[in-house]
């Protein structure tokens, strides 16, 4: 993470000057969209899990949270980078805070949403199955876009000129992968089989929580 906290350099080559304090906090802020990777990668193991209950098949619950997981992110970028750019650098970090908490408040009521709503109450009396299906897609949205939303802003707060911009949001969306791929392993391969549905989910929100709290206290 070193790199990402050099001065960047503009097309003279002379450095971006930064305060101690800056790459502090901007090193921070590239270690808390590590977590935030973590965090989504966990709840999409936990999630594809958890709808094998009712989906009958590995490969529709695969289908339902993958696809979902893609349209969300690519709507809440693409309307994030509209507004992104209109909000100043302390509204930018307060816009993904927000959107850190609102993943963790969908965490935290999705083990009862989708076992005791969907799966229990829904599931027998529903008509057919692509009516849950479209239910729990449509669900999966609000955190996904979410999720869309957070590298737009986070881009936002940390980028403070044109020029090195371009290294600053590599290492933001290179980061924030790396983080994913420890979430899918240590979710998949550790923490369902551990500590089973429910706490492998409310794990993934207290990093969301801490993300959003350290973005609102830099």
């Amino acid at each position: 993470m070193a790199a990402a906290t050099e001065e960047a350099r503009d097309g003279t080559g002379q450095p971006e000057q930064l305060s101690k304090a800056d790459r502090l906090r901007r090193s921070v802020l590239f270690g808390l969209f590590f977590l935030s990777g973590a965090a989504a990668l966990i709840y999409q193991t936990a999630w594809h899990r958890l709808l094998g209950l009712f989906a009958g098949a590995d490969t529709i619950a695969a289908a339902l949270v993958v696809g979902a997981f893609l349209l969300g992110l690519g709507i809440g970028s693409l309307a994030a980078g509209l507004w992104a750019d209109r909000l100043s650098r302390r509204a930018a970090l307060l816009a993904f805070a927000s959107c850190e908490v609102g993943i963790a408040l969908f965490a935290l009521l999705s083990p009862w949403l989708y076992y005791d709503v969907v799966y229990r109450e829904l599931l027998p009396i529903a008509s057919s199955r692509g009516v849950i299906f479209a239910v729990v897609f449509a669900g999966l949205l609000w955190p996904t876009f979410l999720m869309g939303c957070s590298l737009p802003f986070l881009s936002k707060a940390v980028v403070t000129r044109i020029d090195g911009s371009a290294r600053l949001i590599g290492w933001l969306y290179g980061l924030n992968t790396l983080g994913a791929a420890v979430g899918a392993f240590s979710g998949g391969w550790l923490m369902i089989g551990s500590i089973g549905f429910d706490k492998t989910i409310y794990v993934g929100a207290a990093l969301n929580l801490i993300v959003a709290a350290g973005g609102l206290l830099l």
